[in-house]
């Protein structure tokens, strides 16, 4: 369309002459964008009239007639201009093609980046704009508070929120277009807000879901991962996840869901929910055997352990007990998973007996009795059993039937017999057994140089004693003595000793060399030692030589309890003492009877002296708060007065002494012999003068040249006091001193160390070195191993599980926490024995307490918050709440135990309590659901009833308080799903009772004539209990008989009132549960009427028929109608037809009965 405006410009004209007209004219553009102003003027303002023609090249043109003439052109297009002047001497026209130009305006249009746009969202702005006219020469855009000058863009939206877009054109012929692109949008990405570590199910249970976002209407869809353990095939989904899932595996198996939220703005996230599926358990156990009268015990295996056993009848426990035969059944559950049941048969058997115990021995007493000395004789003992077929044992003994025993003392010998797995009651004999008596003498000559000789044998051992001496004079005796026996030849002699006890046990003993006469002299005893009488301990050796006359052999004792020693008169015999002392050495020289020591001289002796000292020191008690400091005690031996002592602790020590400025720090040092110190120059032309040149008083020199960056080390083994200087700046006060203390030397010393050890394995060796320069020999030195640890460093850790993925303090209400000992080492003396060393107190609420059994002890260990007392929750049943944890961690210190005990706190979440309802209600009843859980540390924040348990959840949210009714009858369990703050799911269940009753009857008839009787047939139901029934029946107008009944079937009720009647039933059960029915009953006598057409006829045309309606009521039979038609006719139809031949008046009868018999009435 031609669109334009028009601005008239007034200018006052002036009188003009006539002259020749001149239609010219001229423009103040030729060319603009649209919606600009065009002026044109005349050349000639003098004509009386213009007229102005504007014409849109291929379109419209407007006409103006005014000049100079103003106007705006909104199309972009060509335009011809065309003017006409008129004065009073004629008119002119002139005409321009093409005079003025409108260039056509650029065309903002641009391609954005699909939506949604989630944050942060990058969004790409692409150009498809067109110049309109010449060319695009300049962009602007603006969002987001960023300007962009360039045709494409890309801008990243990092917040939520509606972000709108301005674009700006600029074309080469200066023609701008702006336009707001279409908001950016941005939302934020959902995340789940569900657990995405949902509580662990039952293998075969269903698995329910329901995922909550952090932004509210996102939808979710779910896609479950392949798991080649789980038998479902992988499955897809939207919105709730809602299936069962069932392993194969017999461990615990972890099912992945991918689960996608889609907020309503179209971002969209994918999150892993990770669901354990737990195995569900297997059990067995055999079948057992049970011997009358005695019991058996059956054992469950498991496959997995931790869990608790149920039997039936009765048991808890892995094993148990019984007495009694039949079938026990067994079910394992772990957590709420629980195994199959499975049953053992316990078949009750006879024990078998032992019927006797038969043995034989001849032991010199009585034979076959039982009663033998000790050593002389084998019993045989032979049991006999009330079967055949089964197996003896005897404790002590063997198996078999008969057994050989020979006991040195009285020994009872049980036998049990087992036979099908059962044993007979234990059944003994008795061996009684006497000690032979023992056989031991004296005499007051052993040997003598020469006969004759008398001696005097004795015996204090008990018995009746005979003697036999072979050679002497008497050769026998009988008694104790003293006997006096005579030898009148030298020789060897023996003796034999029989002693018979008061038993009747003999024992007979030869003493070989009784007596050793010789036929000589005794040799004379002297002897001389060839080494030192004092020696010193370390390699002593002293040695001694036989100087007497007339032995052949020579018997020495050294005086320190080692054995005698026997030695050839010639030979020089040393030894070596072990220990300090003075030793007394007895030699006694032989002449020899054979092989046999026969004459001997009298004893020589002399005392020799070993010298010391010997180190050995104590340890003072070890104080487990202050290890590093200890006494040490000197318990050297051969010590005197002169005994010096130098103790060596190992504990060398690095100090180090910088430079800082122009001083020294520390400029004052105090260590130990055989500390390093390390000098470090830290800045400055400085070095370290020590040396004896500078300062003669020095035990030793030390120092370094002058320069920069450098290090210095000396270790310090003289002790005293060393002066040092740096040389550049001594004058400036830059000095030092390092005091070194001697070793620490005398009988005790208290002694620091400088650090605890760096394990449990690497002690400090403290060494004691003791000599004492008068005795002259060689120092001896004695270490020990000193250990010293921290003790209060005790620390512990919580985790979620045994792999210690997560730590945490907190825990939900029936999950479990592993708690490990994190006490560094070496006052963790040996983590290897954490099992004994760490114990665990789980609430200090009572006071600290100290158990060893299992549950509390060891590291790591694991804890189960359960509701329930359980060994695996530390036998304490477990509420929310902030429970104080203590673990004591014992360091074993040589032997020395240290305690140390750290307290944490725990907080149990969870919700206890749970929800009410009725016991029983009927269908339809509404009853109230009352929520009485709570989460005592948090609060509840969702809770989803279930009113069937089926999976479905049927009310969602976190109403606490509701109502609900079940059409249908049944045992329906409620179960209800909370939340906490903290994360923690609970599921709570009830069980309620839904009843229904029915009240329902049928009669054998419903409509009856007057006195008739109705029967009642009892269709009622009743889903629970007994019900009571309330029976009434009444005609119109008054009880029927009997009018009301509370029998289950009161049989018929008599209406003897027509009308319409009733029977009601009202139901009730136990409960209070109803139901009523009415049946109406139609209480009227039949009734017969009728009418015929025609039922008259004033000219008679025989043959005439004549059709009869039946009009009767009430009840009546079909098969009763009887008509008589007055002539002759009858009929049992409803409505017949007769033929009338004559003319005369006929009387018509209608006769009906009641369908029910009970009356009839008749029409005429």
């Amino acid at each position: 369309m031609f669109k334009f405006s028009l601005i008239v410009l007034l200018f006052s004209l002036g009188t003009a002459g006539v002259m020749a007209q001149n239609s010219d004219f001229s423009a103040s553009t030729n060319s603009q964008c649209p919606g600009n102003l065009f002026t044109l003027t005349a050349d000639d303002n003098s004509m009386s009239t213009y007229l102005w023609t504007i014409t849109e090249q291929g379109g419209g043109s407007s006409n103006y007639n005014v000049n100079p003439v103003a106007f705006v052109l909104e199309n972009a297009a060509i335009y011809d201009v065309t003017l006409t002047v008129t004065d009073g001497g004629g008119s002119s026209s002139t005409t321009e093609v093409g005079y003025l130009e409108v260039f056509a305006n650029p065309i903002v249009d641009y391609t954005v980046t699909a939506a949604p746009y989630c944050a942060p969202a990058v969004v790409d702005f692409t150009s498809i704009s067109s110049a309109g006219s010449g060319t695009i020469i300049n962009y602007q855009a603006f969002t987001d508070g960023t300007p962009y000058t360039t045709a494409d863009f890309q801008h990243t939206y990092n917040s939520t929120g509606t972000y709108p877009i301005n674009i700006s054109i600029e074309n080469s012929n200066g023609c701008v277009a702006s336009a707001d692109l279409p908001n950016i949008v941005v939302s934020d990405f959902p995340s789940l807000t569900s657990p995405l570590n949902p509580n662990t199910i039952c293998s075969g249970t269903n698995f329910n879901y329901t995922p909550t976002s952090s932004i509210a209407g996102s939808t979710f869809s779910w896609v479950r991962l392949p798991n080649p353990d789980v038998i479902e095939a992988p499955t897809t989904g939207v919105g709730n996840i809602s299936e069962t899932l069932t392993t194969v595996s017999t461990a615990n198996e972890s099912v992945t869901y991918e689960v996608t939220t889609t907020s309503p703005g179209g971002c969209q996230s994918t999150q892993n929910v990770i669901l354990t599926i737990q195995a569900l358990p297997i059990v067995t156990v055999d079948d057992a055997v049970l011997c009358a009268g005695q019991t058996t015990s059956l054992t469950a295996t498991p496959s997995q352990t931790g869990g608790t056993y149920s039997w039936i009848p009765a048991g808890s426990t892995q094993t148990i007990s019984v007495n009694a035969p039949g079938t026990y059944t067994v079910s394992y559950s772990i957590g709420s998973c629980a195994s199959a049941s499975v049953d053992a048969i316990v078949t009750e058997i006879a024990s078998p007996s032992i019927t006797g115990i038969s043995l034989t021995e001849n032991s010199g007493l009585a034979p076959d009795d039982g009663i033998m000395c000790k050593g002389s004789d084998v019993v045989t003992l032979t049991a006999t059993a009330s079967t055949a077929t089964g197996t003896f044992t005897w404790t002590p003994g063997g198996t078999g039937n008969s057994i050989d025993v020979s006991p040195n003392s009285t020994t009872v010998y049980v036998v049990e017999y087992e036979d099908n797995g059962c044993v007979s009651d234990p059944f003994s004999q008795t061996i009684t057994v006497f000690s032979a008596p023992s056989n031991a003498y004296s005499s007051t000559i052993t040997n003598s140089c020469s006969s004759p000789v008398t001696t005097e044998y004795s015996s204090t051992s008990s018995g009746s004693i005979t003697w036999s001496f072979p050679g002497g004079t008497p050769a026998t005796g009988a008694g104790s003595g003293p006997i006096l026996v005579d030898y009148n030849s030298s020789g060897i002699y023996d003796i034999q000793m029989t002693n018979v006890s008061a038993q009747g046990c003999e024992t007979v003993t030869d003493f070989p060399a009784a007596i050793v006469i010789g036929n000589g002299f005794p040799p004379t005893s002297s002897f001389t030692t060839t080494t030192p009488i004092q020696q010193c301990l370390d390699g002593n050796s002293f040695c001694f030589d036989y100087t007497g006359n007339g032995a052949d052999t020579v018997e020495w004792d050294f005086g320190d309890g080692s054995p005698l020693e026997l030695h050839d008169q010639n030979d020089i015999v040393c030894h070596t003492y072990a220990s300090l002392g003075s030793y007394t050495v007895t030699m006694v020289p032989y002449t020899t009877v054979g092989s046999v020591l026969g004459c001997s001289g009298f004893p020589s002796t002399f005392t020799y002296e070993v010298l010391g000292p010997v180190s050995s020191f104590t340890v003072s008690p070890l104080d487990c708060e202050n290890q590093l400091t200890r006494t040490f005690t000197s318990t050297s031996s051969g010590v005197s007065g002169s005994t010096q002592y130098s103790w060596d602790f190992n504990d060398l020590s690095s100090d180090t002494v910088i430079t800082s400025g122009f001083t020294f720090v520390p400029n004052v040092l105090n260590i130990n012999v055989g500390d390093v110190v390390v000098f470090v120059n830290t800045g400055g032309n400085h070095n370290v003068n020590g040396t004896q040149a500078t300062f003669p008083a020095n035990p030793a020199s030390f120092g370094n040249a002058v320069g920069t960056g450098w290090t210095e080390n000396f270790q310090f083994n003289i002790p005293g006091t060393y002066n040092y200087q740096c040389d550049p700046h001594a004058g400036m006060g830059m000095n030092g001193t390092i005091i070194v203390s001697p070793i620490p030397a005398g009988t005790s010393t208290t002694y620091t160390f400088s650090d605890y050890s760096p394990s449990y394995t690497i002690p400090y060796l403290v060494t004691l070195t003791v000599e004492d320069p008068l005795t002259g020999c060689p120092p001896s030195t004695s270490t020990q191993n000193i250990l010293a640890f921290p003790n209060d460093q005790a620390s512990f850790e919580t985790y979620t599980d045994f792999g210690q993925t997560t730590q945490t303090s907190e825990v939900c209400l029936g999950d479990e926490l592993v708690f490990f000992n994190t006490t560094p080492l070496p006052q963790n003396t040996n983590p290897s024995t954490n099992s004994q060393d760490t114990q665990w107190d789980w609430t200090t609420a009572n006071g600290t307490t100290w158990f060893t059994s299992s549950e509390f002890r060891g590291s790591p260990e694991d804890l189960l918050y359960s509701e329930q007392s359980l060994s695996t929750s530390g036998n304490i049943p477990w509420q929310p709440g902030v429970y104080t944890v203590a673990m004591r961690n014992r360091a074993n210190n040589n032997g020395t135990y240290c305690y140390d005990t750290v307290y944490n706190d725990i907080t149990v979440h969870g919700i206890i309590g749970g929800f009410t309802v009725p016991d029983t209600v009927c269908v339809g009843e509404v009853f109230n659901v009352d929520d009485n859980s709570t989460a005592p540390l948090t609060s509840i924040i969702s809770r989803d009833w279930d009113w069937e348990s089926d999976g479905t959840i049927d009310l969602s949210g976190n109403i606490q308080n509701t109502t609900h009714s079940f059409s249908s009858p049944g045992v329906y369990t409620i179960s209800m799903t909370a939340e906490d703050a903290f994360g923690c799911p609970r599921t709570f269940t009830q069980t309620i009772v839904v009843r229904e009753i029915l009240a329902s009857f049928s009669v054998n008839r419903d409509f009856i004539c007057d006195d008739e009787e109705v029967t009642i047939t009892n269709n009622n139901s009743i889903s629970f209990g007994t019900p009571t029934y309330n029976w009434t029946a009444s005609t119109a107008v008054s009880p029927a008989i009997p009018g009301t009944s509370s029998n289950s079937n009161p049989g018929s009720f008599l209406f003897d009132e027509t009308g319409i009647g009733s029977i009601s039933l009202t139901i009730t059960d136990n409960l209070g549960c109803t139901d009523d029915t009415t049946m109406q009953i139609d209480v009227f006598d039949v009734f017969a009427a009728a009418s015929g057409t025609p039922n008259s006829s004033s000219c008679f045309n025989p043959p005439s028929v004549v059709t009869f309606t039946n009009l009767s009521g009430n009840n009546v039979d079909p098969s009763s109608y009887q008509w008589y038609f007055g002539n002759g006719e009858t009929s049992t139809e409803s409505n017949p037809s007769t033929i009338y031949s004559l003319p005369g008046t006929f009387e018509v009868s209608l006769v009906v009965s009641s369908l029910t018999g009970g009356c009839s009435d008749s029409a005429v």
